[in-house]
């Protein structure tokens, strides 16, 4: 998952977080603080390439990124439980979700 695909998810995950701010849980308060910070921060780029043979030929067609709607993110939010401290299954949900969209 490169730095664009990572950001489309925490942008996503955030937005359903916001939703359930409200609820007043710390969980959510700190994970929404930890999705800002981190899409706050500049992409990073590599410093050097190691000996690397590439064949710019050989790459296969890249096809657009289908993210998720408001209504996938709540369903899979809902089915995790994600009210109590289940942050990560709910981010593997979303990641699993998002890999049988643009994978197959």
């Amino acid at each position: 998952m490169d730095d664009d695909d990572m950001k489309e998810v925490l942008k996503l995950a955030l937005e359903a977080l916001i939703n359930y701010e409200m609820l007043g849980v710390p969980e959510i308060e700190e994970a929404i603080a930890a999705a800002k910070k981190a899409l706050a921060q500049p992409a990073q780029k590599p410093v050097a390439w190691a000996g690397v043979d590439f064949d710019i030929n050989t790459t296969p067609p890249q096809r657009p990124w289908v993210g998720l709607t408001a209504e996938e993110i709540l369903d899979l939010f809902d089915a995790t439980n994600v009210y109590g401290s289940k942050w990560i299954e709910f981010a593997r949900d979303v990641e699993i979700k998002l890999k049988e969209r643009n994978h197959g």
